[in-house]
């Protein structure tokens, strides 16, 4: 978890002892090394964790010879024994054992321990952490050293490097740094030697560790029968010896628990069975707070609903237990759900749902709220309405003048019924029958209105025109049909003005180039010779289509197709110099001359 504290100091140090000595055992019970910088002139702890290479060594920066070495079968460690102060036992001495598993072993390894003291942690998960990686640490087998220049100043004790050599089959190999020397060469270079322990990211793997209270039972159910204890209140003392219980659930491993008789009201510690229900060894513990997601509504038509529930557990660092949580439904009777208003949701891996069903039943809307471990989310219930309506048109798109069919059809609606109808839009003002506002009378389920609209002789581009629908005493939910509204298209049939482009001028290609296949003398392409700056139509001006890209398909004769062409102004008013275009082409013989339709037509050269 990334909010809770990975390492913490609660111990004792030995005053007698040196300081750096002292340094040493705070750091190993950090997971830490102490190391020497020297660029700093200081002392400083570097943290053992993953991480990315600071320096890359290889034929370039490394002196002389590599040595690697190994550590013998007979030489590895296999298990660790971490003796610490355990906090849930007063710190009195306890241990942890860790071990590798057989089939993890090589072939002929013999039991090894290895033996670690801690007496500045009392946490058990930190116990088993340092534990753990220092225990893999010892198994990895590969130590390297080597010198180097001054570009490895800098460079601590924990530092990971990646070291290149292909003599050991090596490319970018990580190792991490357990030794730096610095030395004086006889020239007065400045050397580094440096020592380091093969690198591997398992060792901080942490997959299967869990926290397990202990207790100093022996067997015999204690009873506690001063009259201070009977004071005491239960709930709170169950509470609070369950807060420090969280962590065990995972693992079920905690078999006490905090009660009080109920004929003597005495407390006493009860032996719980491995398989006991969670929540009564969890008493009265504070569980980690809910977060409650899912629809925001359900129709009462046999759907179903379900809401996910989850948590981030703050209590667990490695393993996030299975909790129960309860749950009430408020705000609808018991026969609008098939499930219980009451009841229990497991809540696995820090995630939930609870599905719910409606049972068709409700003539009215209601909120139903769902809380789970003191947290609520509200949920709309939509009756499933007898009613339905839904405009449609006959058209999706008319002209100017044209009329358009809306149609309305209905469900369980009366014969003779009289629905409101309003025509909106930007094309209403077209319209000339019927009125904007009125009635269509529904009869067998249907009505429509035939609306008809006129040309107002102007351009005002494409408007819309939209018949809106509302039926007296109906409300529209997402259960059920209700499709109030439907809009049309209404085309100007006008022609467009042409666009203010006076003395614009656009460049056209007037002489053409045709291009020759060598093989066979057919024309297979074109390029562009010669272009002018004709000019652009304006309002009312005579107008000539010009190709402005034209493409070839080979052959004898070759065919020119027109792709674009552009309108410019064909009149000599304007000036400029005449320029015979061509606007259709002829086809090509092999070797023969470009020829076609030509019309003169005024610009200006480049």
């Amino acid at each position: 978890m990334s909010t809770v504290n990975k390492y913490a100091i609660n111990g004792l140090i030995d005053t007698s002892k040196n300081v750096l000595d002292n340094m040493q055992l705070l750091a190993t019970s950090c997971g830490s090394f102490v190391t020497w910088d020297g660029s700093a002139g200081q002392w400083s702890a570097v943290v053992n964790e993953t991480g990315t290479s600071v320096k890359s060594f290889n034929d370039s920066n490394i002196l002389g010879n590599i040595n690697v070495s190994g550590t013998g079968v007979t030489d590895l460690y296999n298990s660790v024994q971490v003796e610490f102060p355990h906090k849930d036992i007063r710190g009195a001495t306890d241990f942890v054992i860790l071990s590798i598993d057989t089939a993890d072993r090589f072939d002929g390894e013999l039991d090894n321990q290895l033996n670690i003291q801690l007496p500045t942690i009392n946490d058990p998960v930190q116990a088993q952490l340092i534990g753990n990686q220092e225990l893999k640490q010892s198994r990895v087998d590969k130590i390297i050293q080597f010198r180097t220049d001054f570009s490895a100043n800098g460079i601590k004790a924990g530092d990971l490097i990646d070291v290149t050599a292909s003599a050991y089959g090596y490319t970018s190999k990580l190792f991490r740094v357990i030794q730096l020397e610095e030395e004086d060469s006889d020239d007065g270079a400045l050397i580094y030697s440096i020592t380091a322990l093969e690198y591997d990211e398992d060792v901080y793997d942490t997959t299967g560790l869990t926290y397990e209270t202990r207790t100093v039972r022996n067997g015999i159910i204690a009873k506690i029968n001063n009259e201070q204890a009977q004071d005491l209140d239960a709930s709170a003392t169950t509470a609070d010896l369950a807060r420090l219980f969280i962590p065990t659930i995972a693992s079920q491993l905690l078999k006490n628990i905090l009660t009080r008789d109920p004929e003597t009201g005495e407390l006493q510690i009860e032996a719980v069975p491995v398989d006991e229900d969670i929540d009564k060894i969890l008493g009265g513990a504070k569980k980690p707070t809910l977060t409650l997601s899912g629809p925001e509504f359900v129709c009462d038509d046999g759907s179903t609903v379900t809401i996910s529930v989850s948590h981030t557990c703050t209590s667990c660092l490695f393993d996030i237990p299975d909790l129960d949580y309860e749950y009430e439904i408020t705000g609808i009777e018991d026969d609008d759900l098939e499930e219980d208003l009451t009841g229990t949701i497991t809540v696995s891996g820090g995630s939930g749902s609870l599905t719910l069903t409606t049972t068709a039943n409700s003539d009215a809307q209601q909120t139903m709220t769902v809380t789970i471990g003191g947290v609520s989310k509200n949920i709309i219930i939509y009756p499933i309405p007898d009613e339905s309506f839904e405009v449609t048109a006959n058209l999706s798109s008319i002209t100017e003048g044209q009329s358009v069919t809306f149609t309305v059809t209905t469900q369980n609606v009366a014969d003779g019924t009289d629905i409101p109808y309003t025509l909106s839009g930007s094309a209403s003002d077209l319209v000339t029958s019927p009125s904007l506002t009125g009635n269509i009378t529904i009869n067998s389920n249907s009505g429509t209105l035939v609306v008809a609209t006129q040309d107002d002789g102007a351009y005002t581009g494409n408007q819309s025109l939209t018949l809106t629908i509302a039926p007296t005493g109906i409300t529209a939910t997402p259960c059920g049909t209700f499709d109030f509204a439907e809009t049309v298209t209404v085309e100007d049939n006008d022609p467009e003005p042409p666009a203010d482009n006076t003395c614009e001028y656009v460049l056209v290609p007037i002489v053409w180039c045709a291009i020759y296949d060598g093989s066979d003398d057919e024309m297979k392409g074109v390029s562009v010779r010669k272009s002018a700056y004709l000019p652009v139509a304006q309002a009312g001006e005579a107008t000539v289509s010009v190709p402005t890209a034209i493409s070839v398909t080979k052959g004898d004769p070759a065919t020119i197709s027109i792709d674009s062409t552009v309108d410019v102004a064909s009149s000599s008013s304007l000036g400029g110099s005449p320029f015979n275009v061509i606007t259709s082409f002829n086809g090509v013989n092999a070797l023969g001359l470009i020829t076609g339709t030509t019309t003169t037509v005024y610009g200006y050269d480049l």
